[in-house]
């Protein structure tokens, strides 16, 4: 198995309080959770759960077409 890009992280998420982040990733990209030390200020939970999404499919069109109503 070759692996494409491994250059860093893709998303660091910092603990923040009263937050729910969600990350939608693709069948390809691992999942790691970074655990908080004993001596953090707060307490934290962490909730895993999978569900199965068509994601929308991306084109050329669709990439340029970002940011434009911003510029108007």
């Amino acid at each position: 198995m070759e692996l494409e890009d491994t250059d860093g992280p893709l998303v660091n998420l910092p603990a923040v309080p009263n937050a729910l982040c969600l990350v939608m990733r693709d069948s390809k990209t691992l999942r790691f959770l970074k655990y908080l030390s004993r001596d953090a200020p707060s307490s934290r939970a962490d909730i895993s759960a999978s569900y199965r999404v068509d994601a929308p499919e991306s084109s050329e069109e669709d990439d340029e077409g970002v940011g434009e109503d911003a510029a108007a």
